[in-house]
């Protein structure tokens, strides 16, 4: 199967309405589990990366001592 690549505006929104749609922190981190376990090759498993990315960039660097 061909890969195609998702536009990040569509990743964003689709990981947008999974946060608005949980419930809980506990609720999305089942629910980005659920997509991390899908077919490299689906736009779930996508949105995942994703989130994961973004997560990552995030995280503030610690300032040097």
């Amino acid at each position: 199967m061909q890969m195609v690549r998702i536009p990040r505006e569509i990743l964003r929104n689709l990981s947008d309405a999974i946060r608005t749609q949980s419930e809980s922190d506990e609720d999305f981190a089942q629910s980005l589990e659920c997509l991390r376990r899908l077919p490299e090759n689906t736009i779930g498993y996508e949105v995942s990366r994703f989130i994961d990315v973004r997560r990552a960039l995030s995280i503030p660097f610690a300032k040097a001592s």
